[in-house]
């Protein structure tokens, strides 16, 4: 409780002050939920001037583990995963422009178990059960009505699912996106859902001043239509929302605190379980470096505000430039 009274503490006064930093590029990185659509990020208010290149690669490591059990269904998710991404974003005209994500994913043992292990403890959390099972395994079970539907314990890694996105101007600082998910990951290593997956959402900034500091609050809104997969096909929601908002404060030219929430509503029906049949909600905050040029760096970390609806802990890191 103690490390969440800091971490929402520092985010109410983020938003009264902020700098020109970029929002994280993340998204709810759960093995269950990361094979669906959500957008990463999609914060942008402005498209790209035409011609104009922009290229990032985000690693994002998120460890979990977590079990329940209802009248009729169980879980267990035990793990860590690595998501790799590459974006390319690039201007079309002036109001339009394209964009392509590639995510490579590695599925595998907690390696980090241990670290999180003392991470709750130094902060008074629950462990949830992890420090009574062994470490550094992968387990991602799912039982219904006696079936197990899935039962993955094999590490394993490959290109997940490519999205392809577009961006069209709207008004000053508000952009409407679409996205495109293509199902290139293999469902049964959980790289990808096996489906097409459409998201389409608009995000805006204000500007102000607060405390004598100039003021710009990122926000998004969008929808998320999921076509039929072979992944609990029966309990697969069809249509799930999704909102977050972002905020920085600038220490000095070069560095910046960012503060972000991230959530969506339940992608899955008809369960009991907050890890499949319930909202999520994550907290990412850290820092934003402006390095030469147009060169940037991202560092953060993600904790799950709505807990077990999400990943216990992200360590996130991104590199991005204009070319």
């Amino acid at each position: 409780m103690i490390f969440y009274f800091f971490s929402m503490t520092g985010l109410c006064f983020l938003l009264c002050a902020t700098t020109n930093a970029e929002p994280f590029s993340v998204r709810n990185f759960h093995p269950l939920q990361q094979i669906h659509g959500l957008p990463d990020g999609g914060y942008e208010v402005r498209t790209r001037e035409p011609g104009n290149y922009y290229a990032g690669v985000v690693i994002h490591y998120s460890n979990y583990f977590t079990t329940d059990a209802a009248s009729n269904e169980k879980v267990l998710l035990d793990g860590e995963s690595q998501h790799t991404i590459l974006h390319l974003q690039c201007g079309l005209t002036e109001r339009l422009q394209w964009g392509l994500s590639i995510p490579y994913i590695v599925h595998r043992g907690g390696t980090l178990d241990g670290f999180i292990n003392d991470w709750h403890r130094w902060f008074g959390l629950s462990t949830g059960g992890r420090n009574k099972v062994s470490k550094d395994m992968y387990q991602v079970v799912y039982e219904r009505n006696g079936d197990l539907l899935i039962n993955n314990r094999q590490q394993t890694q490959g290109l997940g699912d490519i999205r392809l996105q577009a961006a069209w101007q709207w008004l000053d600082d508000v952009l409407i996106h679409a996205s495109l998910k293509l199902p290139t990951g293999n469902e049964d290593a959980l790289l990808g859902s096996g489906s097409a997956d459409v998201s389409t959402w608009v995000s805006g900034c204000y500007r102000g001043t607060c405390f004598e500091r100039a003021l710009i609050t990122h926000a998004r809104i969008g929808s998320i239509y999921m076509r039929p997969g072979p992944i609990l096909p029966k309990y697969q929601r069809d249509f799930a929302g999704f909102a977050g908002i972002s905020s920085s404060f600038a220490y000095n030219k070069t560095f910046a605190l960012v503060a972000q929430v991230d959530a969506h509503t339940a992608l899955y029906r008809d369960s009991a379980l907050v890890q499949t049949g319930s909202y999520s909600a994550a907290l990412s905050f850290g820092g934003s470096f402006r390095l030469d040029g147009d060169w940037r760096l991202n560092v953060g970390l993600t904790e799950d505000l709505h807990v077990n609806a999400s990943p216990d802990i992200g360590f996130h890191l991104e590199v991005s430039t204009l070319f």
